[in-house]
């Protein structure tokens, strides 16, 4: 029996997982953007020590619902702290920036915070624009007053977005998660299948 069902079913991961494999899955609304996510391997049950005196990555995403990943790369892994984001709030990027990317670095990397050199953010182009803040307040600028430290542009074409995850998630520890980061069940949520392309993406 069990082995016509999985016939049946057989590329269907996610309902494979819930109809045989009795394991929790989200239905795909569309090709999944990190279909090599496996989060036995990239997910750690123990909580990730921020290594000092390493550069913290963090990678933003605008609009009105505001993102900061926050993580580093330590020695060819990329670890992932926390996913900051205003998501109950419906504030914008100042807001994420002094009410959970400040906290979070006062308590957990006081150090980053007394030197510039160790913060290199990455920002959605799209958020070089004042809309997406406070009144008359640029997005990129706020990140500059705020956070501080290196913040670049990202790419603006699709591939260039996703190609480095697609990267690190098909490398042997190319990345780790830490489960039990701020925000990190979200993004586990988002990598498990609720991050998609919409069907007319391509």
């Amino acid at each position: 029996y069990r082995a016509r069902i999985e016939a049946v079913l057989e590329g269907n991961e996610a309902m494979l997982d819930r109809t045989v494999r009795g394991r929790p899955a989200t239905m795909h609304l569309g090709p999944q953007v990190a279909h090599d996510f496996d989060e036995e391997a990239h997910v750690s049950e123990t909580a990730l020590e921020v290594h000092q005196n390493e550069p913290i990555l963090m990678g933003w995403d605008g609009g009105h619902t505001p993102v900061c990943i926050v993580g580093q790369d330590w020695r060819g892994e990329l670890r992932i702290y926390a996913a900051l984001t205003n998501l109950d709030q419906k504030t914008g990027t100042r807001q994420l920036a002094e009410n959970h990317v400040i906290p979070w670095f006062a308590k957990n990397a006081p150090w980053a915070m007394r030197d510039t050199h160790w913060r290199t953010s990455t920002v959605d182009p799209s958020m070089n624009t004042a809309e997406q803040a406070d009144i008359e307040q640029n997005p990129v600028d706020v990140i500059h007053r705020v956070v501080g430290g290196w913040v670049e542009a990202g790419p603006v074409k699709w591939a260039p977005r996703y190609e480095p995850l697609i990267t690190v998630l098909g490398r042997r520890g190319g990345l780790t998660i830490d489960k039990h980061g701020e925000g990190c069940d979200l993004l586990i949520k988002a990598l498990r299948g609720r991050w998609y392309f919409p069907q007319d993406r391509f």
